[in-house]
């Protein structure tokens, strides 16, 4: 069962985290700015047209990422986070997120869009997921300049 509930104590904390941090990509993406930035809002726009995949669609795409070597370990999620994609890690590019989303597609092909179920229920939580990734972003280019 896919719990994409999230209780705000522990959004804070992993926002918390991630703020305190200054990240470099191992591998630095090869898509320029606003090919990322059109990347990004086409995974949102997925995330609310498309819906969510079903539990045995997560757990396949799960057990794909679990044996990747693109596949970072990180303490704030139990998957981590793909460092072929590009997106950097913030909170919202966690692939206990990306895996729920039947429009996204893994990098490498392992595996691809599915057809998901539209929830209503999702735009507030894409809505949120937004709004903190682009003050995540907005903060890290603060604190580099």
């Amino acid at each position: 069962m896919i719990n994409n509930d999230i209780s705000n104590e522990d959004s804070i904390k992993m926002h918390q985290e991630w703020e305190s941090q200054f990240f470099k990509p191992v591998n630095p993406p090869k898509l320029s700015f606003w090919q990322m930035v059109i990347s990004y809002i086409k995974f949102e726009i997925s995330s609310i047209t498309n819906g969510t995949v079903s539990s045995k669609i997560f757990e396949k795409r799960k057990k794909q990422c679990m044996t990747c070597d693109g596949r970072i370990l990180d303490k704030t999620d139990p998957i981590g986070y793909c460092n072929k994609c590009g997106c950097s890690k913030n909170p919202r590019s966690r692939l206990s997120v990306k895996l729920t989303v039947s429009g996204a597609e893994c990098p490498l092909g392992k595996w691809k869009k599915e057809k998901g179920r539209i929830n209503l229920k999702n735009i507030p939580r894409v809505a949120i997921g937004i709004s903190r990734t682009l003050w995540y972003n907005a903060k890290q280019l603060w604190q580099r300049n």
